[in-house]
């Protein structure tokens, strides 16, 4: 088989395929505009796929609040650190260790803020902390402060 040959095989292949796609095309268009039960069947695949992200998006939320008052009632019953050495470096460990969750993405949101909770306990003056809106705006993204 020469090259010349395999190319115009190619370009009659590739013709065919892009006259396919426009012809698909204009039989959806067709479709959606004239037939009743095809617009009906569309907007039911719409609603079955709002549903679906719905339901995904509030199980989600659930998921997140019982993480976290599973984990604050883990917080209640952990014995905080005496020393104020002790204190900074509890604090230090747990907000080196939100910033790097809260970098992993979404779905480690609500780690990344029991984590900031943690590390809130043990800081002397944890109102000034969270009014400091450098502190707020660099260190924690607005779903970390607002999990679910």
């Amino acid at each position: 088989m020469s090259a010349r040959s395999a190319t115009t095989i190619a370009s009659i292949t590739l013709g065919a395929a892009a006259v396919a796609g426009i012809g698909y095309c204009f039989y959806f268009d067709h479709q959606r505009r004239n037939n009743p039960e095809f617009r009906k069947g569309l907007k039911k695949q719409q609603k079955q796929i709002a549903a679906a992200a719905e339901a995904r998006t509030k199980a989600e939320k659930e998921k997140h609040k019982k993480y976290i008052a599973n984990a604050l009632r883990e917080i209640q019953n952990e014995e905080p650190p005496v020393t104020p050495e002790a204190s900074e470096a509890y604090f230090q460990e747990h907000v080196a260790e939100a910033e790097r969750l809260a970098l992993l993405g979404s779905e480690s949101h609500a780690e990344s803020a029991v984590e900031f909770f943690k590390s809130l306990r043990v800081y002397p003056q944890p109102v000034e902390l969270l009014m400091s809106e450098s502190t707020c705006t660099s260190a924690m993204s607005n779903p970390i402060r607002h999990p679910g």
